[in-house]
C-alpha cells in the first residue's frame, strides 16, 4: 500500500475516532445538551449521514476511483460537512427560549437538509466536471514518439538526419 494510502486510512480512523469521543464528552460534561426531541433525531440522522458520507469518500480516495481533482474537493467538502452535527447542537441550544421552543427543531432540519443538498449537489458536479477532464486529456494526449537507436546522426550521404529520413 503506498505511503499516501496509510496516511489517509490513519486520517479516516483518527476522524472517526474523534466523531464518536467528541459526542460522548459533550454528553458526559452536559454540554450543548439537546432541549428537544426533534433536535436530537436531527442530530443523530445528520451524524450517520455524514459520518457515511466519510467513509464512501475515504474508500472511494484510497482505491482511486477517481482522478486527484475530484478527490481533493471531496475530501475537503466531506471534512467541511463533518461540522453539521455540531451546528446541530449549536441551534438547538436556541430551542431553550420559550418562544423558538415548539418549532425551532424544523430550522435545524431544514438547515441540516440545505446543507446536505448542498454537498451532494456540489459532489455530483464536481464528478461530472472530473469525467469531463478525463475524457479531455485522453483526448489530448501528447503521442509518443519511439526513440530510435542509432550511432550517427548522419545519413548514408553525410546529410544530417530529420524526422522524414527514418
Amino acid at each position: 500500500m503506498k505511503s499516501r494510502n496509510v496516511f489517509l486510512v490513519l486520517l479516516l480512523v483518527f476522524t472517526i475516532t474523534l466523531s464518536v469521543i467528541i459526542p460522548i464528552l459533550f454528553a458526559v460534561n452536559h454540554v450543548l445538551e439537546f432541549v428537544s426531541n426533534g433536535d436530537l433525531v436531527t442530530y443523530i440522522i445528520s451524524k450517520s449521514i455524514v459520518s457515511i458520507a466519510l467513509i464512501v469518500v475515504f474508500i472511494s480516495v484510497v482505491l482511486g476511483f477517481y482522478n486527484h481533482y475530484f478527490s481533493v474537493l471531496s475530501l475537503y467538502y466531506t471534512f467541511a460537512l463533518q461540522l453539521i452535527p455540531l451546528a446541530n447542537r449549536g441551534i438547538a441550544q436556541l430551542s431553550r427560549i420559550d418562544l423558538l421552543a415548539t418549532w425551532f427543531w424544523s430550522i435545524n432540519l431544514i438547515f441540516t437538509l440545505v446543507l446536505l443538498f448542498v454537498y451532494v449537489l456540489l459532489v455530483v458536479l464536481y464528478k461530472n466536471a472530473s469525467d469531463r477532464h478525463s475524457a479531455v486529456a485522453q483526448q489530448v494526449k501528447s503521442k509518443e514518439i519511439k526513440v530510435v537507436d542509432t550511432d550517427s546522426c548522419l545519413d548514408d550521404d553525410g546529410n544530417i538526419k530529420g524526422p522524414r529520413n527514418y
